[in-house]
C-alpha cells in the first residue's frame, strides 16, 4: 500500500508507517477527530411566522413585535380582519397546553366587552390565537393624554 500522505513510497505491512514523511496509520486512525456537532438550528423569527402562517391567513401588517408576542391585523379564509397573536414555541416552552387551554376557555366566552376567539391552532414553530381586531389605541396610549377614561 502507498502512503496516503506523500504517496511516494510503500508502507510495510508490518509497521504501516512511512520513513519518507513520518505517516502512522495507527496515528492517523487514533487523531481522527469525531464530525463537529450539528448547528444549532436558528430561532425563528417574524419572517418564519408570516411564512407558516400564510397558509391559513392572509397578513396584512405587523401591530407588535417582539419581546412580546408577535400580532398581524390579518384575515381569514372569510375575509374576516383578525388580530393574530404569535408565540414562539421555544418561548412557551412547557407552557404550551395552558397556551392552547386558555384560547379554549376563551373562545367559549360570549360577552359585548370581551374579544372573541375564533380559532388557535400551531404550526412547526409557533402557537398562534386569532382574535376579532378591535381598532383603537392602547391603554397606554390613552393614559398619556391625560384625559378621563
Amino acid at each position: 500500500m502507498r502512503c496516503p500522505r506523500c504517496t511516494l513510497t510503500e508502507l510495510p505491512g508490518a509497521t504501516d508507517s512511512c520513513w519518507l514523511c513520518g505517516y502512522s496509520a495507527a496515528v492517523a486512525t487514533a487523531v481522527e477527530a469525531p464530525p463537529p456537532p450539528p448547528l444549532p438550528s436558528p430561532t425563528p423569527n417574524e419572517l418564519d411566522a408570516r411564512r407558516e402562517l400564510a397558509r391559513d391567513f392572509r397578513i396584512e401588517s405587523l401591530l407588535a413585535r417582539p419581546p412580546g408576542p408577535i400580532v398581524y391585523l390579518a384575515r381569514d379564509a372569510e375575509e374576516r380582519p383578525l388580530a393574530l397573536k404569535v408565540v414562539s414555541r421555544a418561548q412557551a416552552g412547557p407552557a404550551e397546553q395552558r397556551f392552547h387551554a386558555a384560547a379554549d376557555a376563551a373562545a367559549q366566552l360570549d360577552h359585548p366587552h370581551i374579544v372573541p376567539v375564533y380559532r388557535h391552532g400551531a404550526t412547526e414553530n409557533f402557537l398562534w390565537c386569532a382574535t376579532k381586531y378591535v381598532d383603537g389605541q392602547s391603554l397606554a396610549s390613552m393614559l398619556q393624554t391625560g384625559e378621563p377614561l
